[in-house]
């Protein structure tokens, strides 16, 4: 029979040799698509979902098609969907910062970029002012949610409202990423003092769901209200 310190050995052998190894993109690389402007990124041994950002810290946004990873390599991934200033845009430091949320992580300069402040870059936006507004209406009837007035300091492009299905529900899209900012909702009218009310939201991407609420015993019930939204 194995002694006791065999088989221990024997174990401990067996667990180094099924630990998986640590794997790192290689032959990262990002280039400027001649005809379109795109910013294209490419790399291979990928063993998982990436993200890129302006650093490694803020490496948290998706490319627009998870599709251009493949089979462990990544070819020619853009930052933002055909037509997007995403698309076109670099980063200030002409630097992209990419991670494999494995863990593995790599960056590349851009051939022809030059360092600058972007539209809605950090080095564009004044402390503590905001980013983005809105005022809208998240109505019972879903062909009645409309946005009232808006602005939008990142890229000046439309700020859009959907209706969210249910009574009091609304999905605002922005022309950009929320993930790495900051937001407040709050009401703006149509609450009664003798009322509980409660606005509740989430965001994906891009896309601010909101719902506002009134509690009519038992239950929570659609409430139509208006709300500002402030994206800082």
């Amino acid at each position: 029979m194995k002694s006791i310190a065999q088989m221990m050995l024997a174990v401990t052998v067996f667990a180094l040799a099924t630990v998986p190894t640590a794997h790192a993109a290689d032959g990262c690389k990002v280039k400027i698509d001649a005809k379109t402007g795109a910013i294209q990124f490419s790399a291979k041994n990928v063993h998982g979902v990436l993200r890129w950002g302006d650093s490694l810290g803020l490496a948290i946004h998706p490319f627009a098609d998870a599709d251009c990873v493949k089979s462990g390599k990544a070819t020619r991934c853009e930052l933002g969907a055909p037509g997007t200033a995403d698309q076109i845009t670099p980063p200030e430091l002409c630097r992209l910062f990419v991670k494999d949320v494995g863990g593995a992580s790599c960056s590349a300069f851009i051939k022809g970029c030059t360092p600058g402040v972007r539209p809605g870059g950090a080095a564009a936006s004044v402390p503590g002012g905001a980013k983005a507004g809105v005022v809208a209406f998240c109505s019972p009837d879903k062909d009645d949610v409309r946005i009232f007035r808006s602005f939008n300091n990142v890229n000046a492009s439309a700020i859009t409202i959907d209706d969210g299905v249910l009574a009091g529900r609304c999905e605002i899209t922005f022309p950009f990423s929320l993930e790495d900012k900051f937001y407040s909702v709050e009401p703006v009218s149509g609450i009664i003092a003798t009322s509980t009310f409660k606005i509740d939201y989430e965001v994906n991407g891009n896309t601010l769901s909101i719902s506002t609420q009134q509690y009519l015993p038992p239950v929570w019930a659609g409430l139509a209200m208006q709300v500002s939204v402030l994206i800082f």
